[in-house]
């Protein structure tokens, strides 16, 4: 070829338009890794080989029916997930259980790094061994402490002697350090305890920005333990709670002595939880002696203490022992709850030398609440309280000194009722009645505009 045909065909050449192909595999996000594919002869169940998938980093896969055990079980125990580690399944068809009642886990993180970021688990059934083994305190099937960015999606929780999930703080058990759970999402999980012998469905020791979303808690929590949702800290100062948040949950014939959701932190804490929402979630069949919401902060609230920003909203309770009860806290708004056929009372404030709240708003209707208690509604050790546009349906049970509002043994200034409705209910004389031992520092504000069948709203 001459010189002049050669310059003449690379002309040719560069003026054809680019063309994009595809990139090489390697570019590509990783493509999830069938675990049992490294499964070798002399393996112990399916641990070393989803262990040998994580190692990898690429994300890991529990194909259905896929495991060693019977019917294709996985069969896991005290499987250590390092940061990054993503495993899914096939749904309710992956089903990972634990090896024994001797093994505390299925997976966990043990808090080894200062935080551990970017766990996944999503689309499985993670078993235990409740029926089998009966209740072990910390036998968790998740156990994850000092995480950050993680989500749990569609798992399936079963049969979980201590806790389904826990998210703790502690470096194994032993070792407590100033670390925190951060930007976790629980997502249209199931929490089942099969027979109410366990713990809690989900622990949580501290953390910020943890979201439980379109989860089910049923047959959770033995009598003797917290609840089905239990944000409770260890007392440590360095714990907080802040921008949590149950929605859109169901709860059904769960147990529990505390509440169905409940935050709890102790004295040696030293900041208050803030930015907490409750909204959207039903709960039916309570089977305990707590109530469906339970806040308690272990210290009485001064005019100086920071407002915790608590919102329970839209809510929708029935069959249980309590809606709402506030043991302690400042700046809490409950509105647009319905609460119908509870046997006790909510309350604001307790009896106890930490309880008082600060800072209350209220705007409910209780229907049929206070069947054995006698009253919807007690006011123990109180301030700055407002009661409006609630109402109050067949509330007390129509004995002597029954009442939809109890003004109970403690202390209170500045309670405020304005809309509320009283007229169908089963009191005696007026809604509201004061127990010899309550002690106001100022006479409620009673507006005009309450509904009663009677001119009267408090008894005299």
């Amino acid at each position: 070829m001459t010189s002049a045909a050669r310059r003449q065909l690379l002309l040719m050449f560069t003026a054809l338009p680019l063309v994009a192909f595809p990139a090489c595999r390697g570019a590509q996000a990783a493509e999830p890794l069938p675990a049992p594919a490294l499964r070798r002869r002399g393996d112990a169940g399916d641990t070393p080989a989803i262990a040998r998938a994580l190692a990898t980093g690429q994300p890991v896969h529990l194909p259905g029916g896929g495991g060693s055990g019977p019917g294709g079980v996985y069969l896991v125990d005290m499987l250590n997930l390092p940061e990054g580690a993503t495993i899914s399944g096939d749904g309710d068809t992956t089903v990972v259980r634990s090896t024994g009642r001797r093994v505390p886990n299925v997976f966990r993180v043990d808090g080894s790094r200062v935080t551990t970021r970017g766990i996944t688990l999503r689309d499985m059934v993670i078993e235990g061994h409740v029926l089998n083994g009966g209740f072990v305190e910390h036998h968790n099937l998740v156990n994850l402490s000092g995480v950050s960015d993680c989500l749990i999606e569609n798992v399936t929780f079963r049969g979980f002697a201590g806790d389904g999930l826990y998210l703790g703080a502690e470096r194994e058990g032993i070792e407590r350090v100033p670390r925190q759970n951060a930007r976790i999402t629980v997502r249209g999980c199931v929490f089942d305890g099969i027979n109410n012998d366990n713990r809690n469905g989900i622990s949580v020791i501290g953390g910020s920005d943890i979201v439980v979303d379109r989860c089910r808690f049923v047959r959770c929590t033995r009598p003797d333990m917290p609840g089905p949702v239990d944000f409770e800290a260890d007392g440590f100062a360095f714990y907080v709670f802040e921008r949590i948040s149950v929605t859109n949950c169901v709860f059904e014939g769960c147990g529990g002595n505390v509440g169905q959701v409940s935050l709890i932190t102790p004295e040696q804490v030293r900041r208050l939880p803030r930015g907490v929402t409750i909204s959207g979630n039903r709960f039916s069949r309570y089977r305990g002696s707590g109530s469906d919401v339970a806040i308690i902060v272990h210290r009485r609230p001064t005019p100086s203490t920071p407002s915790m920003e608590v919102v329970i909203e839209n809510n929708m309770g029935s069959d249980g022992r309590a809606g709402v009860r506030l043991y302690s806290g400042k700046g809490i708004i409950v509105r647009n709850n319905h609460w119908q056929r509870y046997l006790g009372q909510s309350f604001i404030g307790y009896t106890g030398h930490t309880d008082g709240c600060l800072d209350v708003r209220i705007s409910d209707h209780f229907e049929e609440c206070g069947t054995v208690d006698g009253t919807a509604l007690g006011i123990y050790n109180a301030g700055s309280v407002t009661i409006s546009a609630s109402r109050f349906t067949r509330c007390g049970n129509g004995k002597p000194g029954t009442s939809c509002i109890l003004l109970a043994p403690g202390r209170s200034d500045g309670i405020t009722l304005a809309n509320n409705d009283f007229r169908d209910n089963l009191t005696a004389v007026a809604p509201i009645r004061r127990n010899p031992e309550h002690v106001l520092l100022r006479r409620p504000d009673i507006r005009s505009n309450n509904l009663a069948r009677s001119g009267s709203i408090l008894a005299p």
